[in-house]
């Protein structure tokens, strides 16, 4: 693998760490929060219903993605960017 593909990897593993942890951070922070501004701080993109089925007769595969944004999510994901290339 070329030094640009490992460089890829390492840039969605960033990414990918820093919206799982900002996410987290929220979820934890909410618990601090007032009601009334935590619940309606989230967008919920996708559905759970299975909306691509794969049926092979003796088995049938469902997927379903459902990606919760938040304020953690954003901040973790600018803050991983952030820090990828202030480390280069």
């Amino acid at each position: 693998m070329n030094n640009s593909g490992r460089k890829a990897w390492v840039l969605l593993l960033v990414l990918l760490a820093g919206v799982l942890i900002g996410g987290v951070a929220w979820l934890m922070l909410l618990k601090i929060l007032p009601p009334d501004m935590g619940n309606s701080s989230e967008l919920v993109i996708g559905s759970t219903a299975a909306p691509w089925q794969l049926n092979l007769y003796l088995v049938e595969f469902a997927f379903g993605v459902k990606l919760h944004i938040n304020p953690g999510s954003v901040a973790g994901l600018l803050a991983a960017l952030v820090f990828y290339f202030w480390r280069r």
